[in-house]
């Protein structure tokens, strides 16, 4: 999405990073989906095309917005899912761990409600 926008209006990598204040090695990864995007950025950006922020969930695809501690806790459950399917044992990465009181990983590697 952020490419088909990039084109249409005819800027570069270097200029939309410039106006997001990162370098374009960054923001390469964040159009190619290999990192994430904060919400500030994602603020800047419609700012810089003059778009509104409805526009970044168009063409079939969603704008998740999650907070950090939502972010930190999808991240552990990536690198957890990541470490069995190589066949490291996790019990030890996330035993009793609390992220903002809403979810705990227990030493059972379930997410739950509290």
């Amino acid at each position: 999405m952020l490419l088909k926008l990039r084109k249409q209006y005819k800027k570069t990598q270097e200029e939309v990073a410039k106006a997001i204040y990162m370098d374009r090695s960054q923001y390469s990864k964040i159009e190619n989906g290999k990192m994430g995007i904060a919400f500030d950025q994602i603020l800047l950006l419609s700012k810089f095309y003059g778009i509104s922020l409805a526009a970044f969930g168009s063409d079939n695809e969603e704008l998740i917005v999650l907070t950090k501690n939502q972010y930190k806790l999808l991240i552990q459950v990536k690198n957890m899912i990541e470490d069995l399917e190589r066949g490291q044992n996790i019990t030890d990465n996330f035993k009793d761990s609390t992220i903002n009181g809403d979810v705990v990983i227990g030493h059972n590697n379930i997410i739950k409600k509290k």
